[in-house]
Protein backbone atom coordinates (compact mmCIF):
# COMPACT_ATOMS: atom_id res chain seq x y z
CA UNK A 1 0.00 0.00 0.00
CA UNK A 2 1.27 3.45 -0.93
CA UNK A 3 1.68 6.26 1.59
CA UNK A 4 0.85 8.97 -0.95
CA UNK A 5 -2.55 10.70 -0.80
CA UNK A 6 -5.45 8.95 -2.53
CA UNK A 7 -7.61 10.40 -5.27
CA UNK A 8 -11.13 9.45 -4.25
CA UNK A 9 -13.79 8.12 -6.63
CA UNK A 10 -16.07 11.05 -5.77
CA UNK A 11 -13.38 13.49 -6.94
CA UNK A 12 -12.94 11.60 -10.22
CA UNK A 13 -16.70 11.72 -10.82
CA UNK A 14 -17.04 15.42 -9.95
CA UNK A 15 -14.04 16.50 -12.03
CA UNK A 16 -15.06 14.39 -15.04
CA UNK A 17 -18.62 15.73 -14.93
CA UNK A 18 -17.36 19.32 -14.69
CA UNK A 19 -15.00 18.84 -17.66
CA UNK A 20 -17.77 17.27 -19.80
CA UNK A 21 -20.17 20.05 -18.85
CA UNK A 22 -17.54 22.68 -19.69
CA UNK A 23 -16.51 21.14 -23.02
CA UNK A 24 -19.82 19.82 -24.28
CA UNK A 25 -22.55 21.27 -22.15
CA UNK A 26 -23.46 17.62 -21.59
CA UNK A 27 -23.88 15.59 -18.43
CA UNK A 28 -21.57 12.59 -17.95
CA UNK A 29 -23.65 9.98 -16.14
CA UNK A 30 -21.56 7.77 -13.85
CA UNK A 31 -22.22 4.11 -14.55
CA UNK A 32 -22.50 1.72 -11.62
CA UNK A 33 -19.41 -0.33 -10.85
CA UNK A 34 -21.52 -3.41 -11.50
CA UNK A 35 -22.37 -2.34 -15.06
CA UNK A 36 -20.40 -4.34 -17.60
CA UNK A 37 -17.61 -2.39 -19.28
CA UNK A 38 -17.85 -1.88 -22.99
CA UNK A 39 -15.73 -4.46 -24.76
CA UNK A 40 -12.27 -3.05 -25.47
CA UNK A 41 -11.66 -2.34 -29.12
CA UNK A 42 -8.42 -1.87 -31.01
CA UNK A 43 -10.01 1.32 -32.34
CA UNK A 44 -10.52 2.85 -28.87
CA UNK A 45 -8.39 5.89 -28.12
CA UNK A 46 -6.62 6.04 -24.77
CA UNK A 47 -5.32 9.45 -23.73
CA UNK A 48 -3.36 9.93 -20.52
CA UNK A 49 -1.30 12.31 -18.47
CA UNK A 50 1.20 11.55 -15.74
CA UNK A 51 1.24 13.42 -12.46
CA UNK A 52 4.50 13.41 -10.53
CA UNK A 53 5.55 14.90 -7.22
CA UNK A 54 3.68 14.58 -3.93
CA UNK A 55 1.40 12.17 -5.81
CA UNK A 56 2.68 10.05 -8.67
CA UNK A 57 0.54 8.17 -11.14
CA UNK A 58 -1.52 8.35 -14.32
CA UNK A 59 -4.92 9.65 -15.33
CA UNK A 60 -6.22 7.91 -18.45
CA UNK A 61 -9.38 8.33 -20.50
CA UNK A 62 -10.54 5.55 -22.86
CA UNK A 63 -12.90 6.75 -25.60
CA UNK A 64 -14.69 4.87 -28.34
CA UNK A 65 -13.94 6.14 -31.85
CA UNK A 66 -17.53 7.44 -32.11
CA UNK A 67 -17.30 9.46 -28.89
CA UNK A 68 -13.80 10.74 -29.65
CA UNK A 69 -14.98 11.94 -33.08
CA UNK A 70 -18.11 13.52 -31.57
CA UNK A 71 -16.00 15.38 -29.02
CA UNK A 72 -13.65 16.63 -31.74
CA UNK A 73 -16.56 17.85 -33.89
CA UNK A 74 -18.30 19.63 -31.02
CA UNK A 75 -15.24 21.10 -29.32
CA UNK A 76 -13.50 22.22 -32.52
CA UNK A 77 -16.81 23.18 -34.16
CA UNK A 78 -15.93 21.48 -37.44
CA UNK A 79 -18.07 19.84 -40.08
CA UNK A 80 -18.81 16.23 -39.07
CA UNK A 81 -17.36 14.93 -42.34
CA UNK A 82 -14.13 16.89 -42.13
CA UNK A 83 -12.88 15.73 -38.72
CA UNK A 84 -9.48 14.10 -39.15
CA UNK A 85 -7.50 11.73 -36.93
CA UNK A 86 -5.15 14.46 -35.70
CA UNK A 87 -8.06 16.59 -34.45
CA UNK A 88 -9.63 13.56 -32.77
CA UNK A 89 -6.34 12.69 -31.04
CA UNK A 90 -5.77 16.31 -29.98
CA UNK A 91 -9.19 16.52 -28.39
CA UNK A 92 -8.79 13.15 -26.64
CA UNK A 93 -5.47 14.41 -25.21
CA UNK A 94 -7.11 17.65 -24.10
CA UNK A 95 -9.86 15.77 -22.27
CA UNK A 96 -7.25 13.73 -20.37
CA UNK A 97 -5.26 16.91 -19.73
CA UNK A 98 -8.28 18.75 -18.32
CA UNK A 99 -9.36 15.87 -16.08
CA UNK A 100 -5.78 15.28 -14.93
CA UNK A 101 -5.15 18.99 -14.33
CA UNK A 102 -8.29 19.37 -12.25
CA UNK A 103 -7.41 16.29 -10.19
CA UNK A 104 -3.85 17.59 -9.77
CA UNK A 105 -5.29 20.77 -8.25
CA UNK A 106 -6.76 18.63 -5.44
CA UNK A 107 -3.38 17.15 -4.53
CA UNK A 108 -0.72 18.53 -2.21
CA UNK A 109 2.12 20.47 -3.81
CA UNK A 110 4.43 20.02 -5.52
CA UNK A 111 2.87 18.11 -8.41
CA UNK A 112 3.61 18.39 -12.11
CA UNK A 113 1.40 17.36 -15.01
CA UNK A 114 2.93 15.86 -18.16
CA UNK A 115 1.83 16.63 -21.66
CA UNK A 116 -0.92 14.26 -22.79
CA UNK A 117 -0.15 11.13 -24.78
CA UNK A 118 -2.67 9.38 -27.02
CA UNK A 119 -2.59 5.83 -28.31
CA UNK A 120 -4.83 2.96 -29.30
CA UNK A 121 -3.24 0.94 -26.47
CA UNK A 122 -3.42 1.37 -22.73
CA UNK A 123 -0.30 2.95 -21.21
CA UNK A 124 2.04 0.46 -19.63
CA UNK A 125 2.35 1.00 -15.94
CA UNK A 126 3.60 -0.24 -12.64
CA UNK A 127 0.57 1.19 -10.87
CA UNK A 128 -1.45 -0.94 -8.53
CA UNK A 129 -3.83 1.25 -6.53
CA UNK A 130 -6.52 3.29 -8.17
CA UNK A 131 -9.97 4.08 -9.43
CA UNK A 132 -11.76 3.06 -12.61
CA UNK A 133 -15.05 4.80 -13.39
CA UNK A 134 -17.21 4.43 -16.46
CA UNK A 135 -19.49 7.22 -17.70
CA UNK A 136 -22.16 7.64 -20.34
CA UNK A 137 -22.95 10.68 -22.43
CA UNK A 138 -26.14 9.71 -24.18
CA UNK A 139 -25.50 6.35 -25.84
CA UNK A 140 -21.71 6.78 -25.78
CA UNK A 141 -19.64 5.42 -22.90
CA UNK A 142 -16.12 6.17 -21.79
CA UNK A 143 -13.83 5.23 -18.93
CA UNK A 144 -11.60 7.28 -16.64
CA UNK A 145 -8.81 5.44 -14.82
CA UNK A 146 -6.68 7.00 -12.09
CA UNK A 147 -3.80 4.85 -10.87
CA UNK A 148 -1.17 5.79 -8.34
CA UNK A 149 2.37 4.51 -8.61
CA UNK A 150 3.21 1.58 -6.40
Amino acid sequence: MSDQPAIELESVIEVTQAVCESLLGDYAEPRPATSPPPPPSDDDLVAWVTISGAWTGKVAVRLSPALATRLAREIMEVDPHSTDDLEVRDVAGEVANMIGGNLKALLPEPCRLSLPKVSHERPSSEEEEGVVQRFAIGADTFEVTVKSAA
